[in-house]
């Protein structure tokens, strides 16, 4: 094997996971917000380390092999959880095969060889994309000034895709949407459905918009112009010190949607009733995937996929169809470091025509629920029968939502 410059050795192969004395990804994760102590010095804008976060530091050494304790933490609990099963496959892969890994370029001939059964095995890039970002995340010396990492496993990435191009899920109809909420509100979860719409119209992620506290729900302010009139939420909250995907704190979005803005009320009577710091919904994503799920089938609509993540892809799809938004503002709006990401929403036909593969029962169906849908949610109007729920079936689900369709604010979650 060469040896200089150019073959980095490396620290023996299972080193790279956890140094010795450094915590392993599951102390990482508890690491990640540790209890708050600020001490600030008397005309600082500094604020001292925590004892807890001293504490925590300790455990961290960059020596050896290691991580320290901001590189350890510098990306998400979830992240590092998901780093350490992709880079457990390769260990195994390379236990299994007996290959070696000394230095740089054993690691690289043995991720070229994952890859390519990987590929050969019907796996998608983004797994060896993921791949490279553990291996990297764990051993971080790899990254060298003017040189570019990995860069055969680079190359042979880049093949991997062209070879199998990645056909992502196409936004659901705003129709769609409407149809999977009146569903949620007949099935009685009208907080919800209130939810979905909020999801729709700020570009939301699941966990960003089940993690939304009663505080990060920021009100009108009508009396100060018309730019203060809508509704707004506060993303990756710095007081948190978790900022969104793309490290942004304190991202803002104004839900400005026109034919959203019935919601106002829901949302004023959410925010009443949670103290400030407590989570906006009385439900979890969990529940929310189970819910949306149903209520796909009740609407009908089940072949599109309509899950949380959908709402995402969705509110940008609507946007861009109507002409209420560039791409560009899509962008910002949406938190997408690259506009590759948008190439999806610019397919209007492929998504109008999943309306046409419908039944009629169906499209008649999401055609008054796209229309009525305040009317309906407000209890203005009684709510059409979603067509995949039958009352004969239900225990009586349907009539009980029309007996109160007068009164909103009796369907509880």
């Amino acid at each position: 094997m060469p040896q200089g410059s150019d073959c980095q050795s490396l620290v023996p192969f299972p080193r790279w996971v956890a140094a010795p004395g450094n915590p392993g990804p599951s102390q990482v994760a508890t690491l990640q917000r540790p209890p708050k102590e600020p001490s600030r010095s008397k005309g600082s804008r500094a604020t001292r380390a925590s004892a807890a976060t001293r504490e925590a530091a300790a455990q961290f050494s960059a020596r050896a092999g290691g991580l320290s304790f901001l590189e350890a933490t510098a990306v998400r609990p979830i992240q590092v959880k998901d780093y350490q099963r992709r880079f457990d496959e390769l260990l195994e892969f390379v236990r299994v095969r007996r290959l070696p890994v000394a230095n740089v370029d054993d690691l690289e001939a043995a991720l070229l060889e994952w890859g390519d059964e990987a590929f050969l095995a019907g796996r998608q890039r983004h797994d060896g994309d993921k791949l490279k970002a553990a291996v990297l995340h764990f051993y971080p010396s790899l990254r060298r000034p003017n040189t570019k990492p990995l860069a055969r496993f680079e190359r042979a990435l880049r093949s991997w895709g062209r070879k199998r191009p990645l056909l992502g899920r196409l936004p659901a109809p705003y129709p769609a949407i409407c149809g999977v909420v009146v569903a949620l509100y007949v099935r009685g979860h009208l907080h919800a459905a209130i939810a979905c719409l909020v999801g729709l119209s700020a570009y939301l992620r699941p966990g960003e918009l089940c993690g939304l506290r009663a505080k990060d729900l920021v009100a009108p302010a009508p009396g100060y112009g018309e730019a203060y009139r809508c509704w707004s939420l506060i993303l990756g909250a710095s007081d948190l010190g978790d900022g969104t995907k793309t490290g942004v704190y304190d991202d803002n979005v104004r839900l400005d949607h026109e034919e959203l803005q019935f919601i106002g009320p829901f949302l004023a009577d959410l925010k009443s009733r949670r103290h400030p710091e407590d989570c906006l919904w009385d439900f979890t994503q969990v529940d929310l995937n189970r819910w949306m799920g149903q209520a796909s089938r009740d609407a009908g609509v089940e072949q599109l996929g309509i899950v949380p993540y959908a709402l995402r892809h969705s509110g940008p799809s609507w946007d861009v169809l109507t002409g209420r938004r560039h791409l560009a503002e899509v962008q910002r709006r949406g938190r997408w470091a690259s506009p590759a990401s948008l190439a999806r929403y610019e397919k209007s036909s492929k998504i109008t025509e999943q309306l046409s593969h419908l039944s009629a029962e169906t499209a008649s169906f999401l055609q008054v629920s796209a229309r009525d849908l305040g009317a309906i949610l407000q209890g203005g109007q009684r709510p059409p029968q979603p067509p995949g729920l039958r009352r004969d079936n239900t225990s009586s689900t349907f009539s009980r939502a029309v007996v109160e369709w007068r009164d909103p604010s009796r369907v509880q979650v």
